[in-house]
């Protein structure tokens, strides 16, 4: 390491331009990253969700209705509900209007709901016009508008601006001088680019990613920032700058390295997840925290040594932080700490496996408690069990918590008598067919019942050679065969179709996953060849029946990892064995908290916990058995405790509070998933530091033979 650091210190001015130059290029590309927003892509390829998707996407057009919108109004009096319809069907870009005047799925506790279909996606202008649209309109009657698409994961613009100024605040505060914040900013600032331009070779990146990953990269990577000013800050008052400087580089790189690794190996714990975005977001934060290593040897070396003068100039007093009463509580505390901590362990272990797992993407719902989103299954099954769908359709139906069925064999698809198909035509399209025509194309065909398609084919091809037929018919029979038609490829593919369940229920929950079982029950009962079922309910489903071995392998092989580093720099067990046991704790104990207080967790929150606490947080227990095990080469255990207090507190205190003040903000301001993932982490990241600062010592000092070895 001293070759490296004497080259380092003569570069240093080339590492930094070096550096500066590929934050430049990779802002570029950071710009111009697209975030995925459908988690379903990110499914492993052999799901059957996945597989579902993909017969989707092979052989049925994109839905003409792409994008829906929930609107509801007080009912204030009769007709009101035909003016709202009309009114609301003339709105640019809404295709559609939804409502039945007979059904309380429309008419619910004295309010109106209106459903908008549009062809236009949800991040579209067309589709965000609307929503302006209905609220210019509308200002009289107090509209709530909900769109189907809204993302759990977005963020507001303003967010991230203040949770970096919410670090910045915490940095100055807790600084020796006033420049300490604004050489770790620059530092992880620049880091912070070059990650989020590098995320241009992942295949995919979500908005999680795009929107998250940067302050988590901030807040986990800090800290090495702190550990090198620290260091140089202490070198300097003995050598001058370019000796101080190679010193800070030999002394803090193996504190640094080995802190940094263990977060990157806890990181990359999250590609064996089957579920492509803890891949994703593992390698993404894993990647962020060792470029971040990185800048910090090839740009702190350059602004610390520039601005040296301004550095002491800057200097102001930073708060004291006594520990002299924690140093005597865990002396006091090492023989009885040992089982004090076990009934801990013990205890979170078995609380927490009662917290349930959410595996859906819940994002906030204005009208969920009035008229809650449809619950849309998809069954995809081939052509050749076209019979034996209307058979399951059948006793489907008579399911009380399904409200809709839409197939070409339930509807589409069934024959009916001319009479019959006057009344559906007139139901749902608002078409008066004469009933002589209908009789007449009936004894054209020489058959008493036909298909919708077949009956529009047929009424098309009579209505435009047939002379007596009005101008304004023509055009009604033309138009109808082009809309059937786009209904029946909606349903009906070339070797699949599908059957469209739409049912009372929420996307997670007991009954939802039953009502998934018995879809899937009904399908081997009744389907010969294969069958998929997609949605978010079955999604869920199928993710919840992997996702428990899964996070059990990536908690031991995170564990193992991260042991594996500790072990190689303190050359012993016990340290290894005592710092993984702690962090593990924390995790244990976030989660049982949450599961006590009536919550579940996410299950990417419950993962991202995991490798982030056992990679990030030990970073603090690190530090300090470093200095605990260094001053117990000339002190006895009651001062080596209170040197490696004194030394290291500062430290975790100052990087620990960015950790948890920061996530804690962004936990209360972002959406649903976001906001659980930051919450818990700041929750993990607070029970962390205080088993370490209140725990660890303890336990230290009572395995002190085994830690520090015979002086």
């Amino acid at each position: 390491m001293e070759k490296i650091a004497r080259t380092l210190v003569r570069s240093r001015w080339v590492a930094f331009a070096a550096t500066i130059a590929a934050a430049l290029v990779c802002t570029f590309f950071a710009f111009s990253l697209k975030a995925e927003t459908d988690l379903a892509k990110y499914l492993p390829e052999d799901s059957e969700v996945r597989r579902g998707l993909t017969v989707n996407e092979n052989e049925f057009p994109k839905d003409i209705q792409s994008s829906a919108f929930r609107v509801a109004f007080e009912d204030k009096g009769p007709g009101l509900a035909q003016e709202l319809y009309s009114e609301l069907a003339a709105i640019p870009y809404v295709d559609s209007v939804e409502y039945d005047p007979q059904s309380d799925r429309f008419n619910r506790n004295g309010k109106l709901l209106f459903i908008l279909k549009s062809r236009y996606g949800y991040d579209s202008g067309e589709a965000k016009s609307i929503e302006a649209e209905v609220n210019a309109r509308f200002t009289d009657r107090d509209p709530v508008f909900q769109s189907d698409g809204a993302r759990a994961t977005d963020l507001p613009p303003w967010l991230i601006p203040s949770a970096v100024a919410m670090a910045a605040v915490i940095l100055i505060i807790m600084s020796k001088s006033w420049l300490d914040p604004v050489l770790i900013l620059v530092s992880t600032g620049l880091a912070i680019l070059i990650n989020a331009g590098t995320n241009a070779l992942l295949p995919s990146t979500s908005q999680m990613t795009v929107s998250v990953a940067p302050v988590i990269q901030l807040v986990l990577s800090m800290d090495y920032s702190i550990m090198f000013i620290d260091r140089y800050r202490s070198e300097r008052k003995r050598s001058e700058i370019s000796e101080a400087m190679r010193k800070t580089i030999t002394g803090a790189a193996g504190q640094i390295i080995s802190s940094s690794l263990t977060t990157v190996f806890g990181l990359l714990a999250l590609t064996l997840f089957s579920f492509k975005l803890g891949p994703e977001l593992g390698i993404a934060l894993a990647k962020g925290v060792f470029i971040s290593m990185v800048c910090v040897f090839t740009v702190l070396p350059t602004l610390t040594a520039a601005f040296d003068n301004t550095l002491k100039k800057a200097a102001k007093a930073a708060p004291s932080i006594r520990t002299q009463a924690l140093a005597s509580f865990s002396y006091k505390a090492r023989k009885a700490m040992p089982f004090v901590f076990a009934v801990f362990l013990i205890a979170s272990f078995t609380l927490q496996l009662g917290t349930g797992v959410e595996y859906t993407d819940k994002a906030p719902d204005k009208l969920e408690n009035v008229f809650p989103k449809s619950n849309d299954t998809v069954i995809i099954y081939e052509n050749r069990d076209s019979a034996k769908a209307a058979e399951m359709i059948r006793e489907l139906s008579a399911n009380p918590c399904v409200t809709q069925i839409n197939a070409y064999e339930s509807f589409l698809g069934v024959k009916k008598s001319a009479e019959e198909m006057r009344e559906m035509f007139a139901g749902m399209f608002g078409v008066q067919l004469p009933e002589t025509l209908a009789a007449g194309i009936y004894a054209l065909k020489q058959t008493d019942t036909m298909t919708a398609d077949e009956f529009a084919t047929a009424l098309a091809d009579a209505t435009e050679n047939g002379e007596a037929a009005s101008p304004g018919m023509r055009e009604q029979a033309k138009k109808l065969k082009t809309q059937i038609g786009s209904a029946v490829r909606m349903l009906k593919g070339n070797e699949h179709s599908r059957i469209i369940i739409s049912a009372q229920l929420p996307a997670e929950s007991d009954a939802t996953s039953a009502f998934i079982q018995e879809l899937r029950s009904l399908c081997e009962k009744y389907f010969e060849g294969e069958y998929m079922l997609t949605g978010e309910s079955a999604m869920a489903e199928e993710m919840s029946e992997t996702f428990g071995s899964e996070y059990l392998k990536i908690s031991l092989l995170t564990a193992a990892a991260v042991f594996l580093v500790i072990f190689l720099t303190f050359r012993g067990i016990a340290l290894p064995i005592l710092l993984t046991i702690t962090v593990e704790s924390a995790v244990f104990f976030t989660a049982a908290v949450i599961g006590l207080t009536g919550g579940s967790m996410y299950f990417m929150a419950l993962l991202i916990v995991q490798s982030i606490l056992m990679g990030a947080t030990i970073d603090y227990g690190i530090i300090f058995c470093t200095h605990y095990r260094e001053q117990r080469r000339t002190e006895d255990i009651r001062g080596a405790l209170k040197t490696a207090y004194s030394r290291s507190a500062h430290t975790v205190l100052t990087s620990g509070s960015v950790l948890v003040v920061v996530l804690a903000v962004l936990g209360s301001f972002s959406q649903a998933m976001t906001a659980q993932v930051c919450r818990t982490l700041s929750l993990g990241a607070l029970a962390s530091i205080l088993l370490i600062l209140l725990v660890l010592p303890s336990l230290t000092a009572a395995a002190d033979r085994s830690v520090a070895g015979r002086r």
